[in-house]
């Protein structure tokens, strides 16, 4: 198992790929990676996509720093995905942005599918479109599928979600898709935000019908006014979180409704405040 190092300033796809030599591309370096490698992005000014890219090794791709926003992957505003592929993943310290993932597909950003093991943790999306066709596909998102897959354990952990609006209009949008009951998808830590900025408003964070489905720990907050549900399936499976004027919050053991009161949201600073009721409110995990 190798390592190798991305930087869309300094990197060039005629490197070695090593830290003093990195690569431009990730979709150059899925070509050179085998299964089992780490791709490390450095610090830079934004990592461009400009087209889908598929994957068919696992891999971990990660940031070189802690920090998401020394790490952008920046979607050139494309309906665009990083199609991951029947392997273990774990993508983690990366901001993704500018995405725009409309009705013509199945596909979100991270797109998954059959058997597959994917963690995504500590990564920021923020500033996209998502939006599905009908009320029974949910094309286009963030993570997951539009259709249904099979045999696949899907883990979100210590995300954050914001100024994500619903593409092309107020009727469908999904943040979050894992459909089918063979599935296991843990949710954990996470916030997704939603503000007066954005255009239209998806009508769902998640579309699941996978077992188990294990949702703590999270917060969810509507401030636009208009009507977000959250969706858990079975309901009963979102527990000790914060549903600040979400649609039809569920009344799961330790869940809450006040307003979680974030430092200053506008200026996209969502630590908590000293007084507020998300602090201590969770579980052990």
């Amino acid at each position: 198992m190798a390592t190798y190092y991305l930087n869309a300033d300094s990197g060039d796809n005629g490197n070695d790929g090593s830290s003093g030599s990195p690569w431009e591309t990730v979709a150059y370096a899925r070509t050179q990676a085998t299964d089992g490698d780490t791709l490390i992005l450095q610090t830079a000014t934004a990592h461009y996509i400009s087209g889908t890219v598929t994957f068919a090794e696992g891999l971990t791709i990660q940031g070189e720093t802690t920090d998401p926003a020394n790490h952008i992957v920046d979607f050139n505003a494309g309906n665009y995905s990083w199609e991951l592929g029947a392997y273990t993943y774990t993508i983690k310290y990366l901001t993704f942005t500018n995405f725009n993932e409309g009705k013509s597909g199945y596909y979100p950003i991270l797109s998954l599918t059959n058997s597959g093991t994917y963690t995504i943790e500590n990564c920021v999306f923020r500033d996209g479109g998502v939006e599905a066709g009908t009320n029974s596909n949910y094309g286009g998102g963030v993570i997951g599928k539009g259709s249904a897959i099979t045999n696949a354990t899907v883990t979100v952990r210590n995300c954050l979600f914001y100024k994500i609006d619903s593409a092309h209009d107020t009727n469908y949008g999904v943040l979050i898709t894992v459909m089918g009951a063979s599935n296991s998808f843990t949710l954990t830590g996470c916030t997704f935000y939603f503000g007066t900025t954005e255009t239209y408003y998806p009508a769902k964070v998640m579309a699941l019908t996978a077992t188990p489905n294990d949702s703590k720990n999270n917060i969810f907050y509507n401030g636009s006014g208009e009507a977000i549900e959250v969706a858990y399936s079975p309901a009963s499976d979102g527990t000790y979180s914060c549903h600040y004027n979400m649609t039809s919050p569920p009344a799961g053991t330790g869940n809450i409704t006040s307003d979680p009161l974030f430092v200053d949201p506008d200026n996209d600073n969502f630590h908590l405040r000293a007084t507020s009721p998300c602090i201590d409110a969770g579980t052990l995990i």
